[in-house]
């Protein structure tokens, strides 16, 4: 059986400076003491325990050092600690485009628009057709009849039911009307005087229109005609139906996919 001298030499030796590993003898020896100390349950303590406390002393160390060996061991095999969930997500660095992307661009808010899945609808009973407009734009019925001679170089007249979202910062604005085609008048010769004279950022509208070759187009089932003219900051398509054209415009550069999502939603009240 190891002596108490013994136990405190070891002890000595192990807590000197430069000490990295418990002997494996110090350890059976330990485990060994302690396996040979009665265990009683006592209702009273006895005069002889603070003695028997004493002489524990050295095997109590033993074994807090084995404790914090193994505890110590487990800590270091796992590495650095780590967060509730897993390892910490790193924070993104701020993306060079970043500030680039807030930016509103004509061609991105145009791309955005042209899914008319939630569109709200709208009917001019003034001029019998009905039609949809993105969700964020104001509709704004007509407040009286459009006629030629006054409206026609007017794209904010209050003739035409007019579509605008005022809060966004790239507006676009949208209008719609009709009007009787007059019986000597053919569908080409109402198109060329509806742009006599028309003007737009410094530019002679009608000069440029007579150059564009207008694009066939299909509303709610019947022919119509897209003119783009985006020097002029518009694309308008007409549909004639019955001596009575329809006019739908958006004043814009670069929205005729916009102007065809608005086409695309028509339905004439015939």
């Amino acid at each position: 059986m190891t002596s108490r001298s013994d136990i405190e030499r070891v002890l000595d030796r192990y807590l000197a400076e430069g000490a990295e590993q418990m002997p494996d003898r110090v350890i059976d020896a330990a485990l060994d003491q302690i396996d040979h100390i009665p265990q009683r349950r006592v209702l009273r303590v006895p005069w002889r325990f603070y003695q028997m406390l004493t002489f524990l002393k050295p095997a109590l160390a033993v074994a807090a050092v084995i404790a914090v060996l193994v505890v110590g061991g487990m800590f270091l095999s796992r590495g650095p600690s780590a967060s509730v969930g897993g390892p910490a997500a790193s924070t993104p660095s701020p993306s060079p485009s970043a500030s680039a992307s807030a930016a509103v661009s004509p061609s991105s808010s145009a791309q955005a628009l042209t899914d008319t899945s939630n569109w709200v609808a709208f009917t001019s009973e003034r001029y019998g057709y009905e039609i949809a407009h993105p969700p964020t734009w104001d509709a704004k019925p007509a407040t009286r009849d459009w006629t030629f001679e006054t409206d026609r170089l007017d794209f904010l007249t209050e003739a035409a039911d007019s579509f605008i979202d005022e809060a966004a910062p790239y507006q676009i604005r949208f209008t719609a009307f009709a009007d009787d085609v007059p019986s000597d008048m053919s569908e080409d010769e109402w198109i060329t005087a509806y742009y006599e004279g028309s003007q737009g950022d410094g530019q002679q509208c009608d000069a440029l229109i007579e150059k564009l070759q207008p694009i066939a187009v299909t509303v709610a089932g019947h022919a119509g005609r897209l003119l783009i003219n985006d020097p002029c900051s518009d694309a308008q398509a007409f549909v004639f139906i019955d001596g009575r054209v329809h006019v739908f415009a958006v004043w814009r550069e670069n929205q005729e996919a916009l102007l065809e999502a608005f086409l695309s939603t028509v339905k004439f009240q015939e």
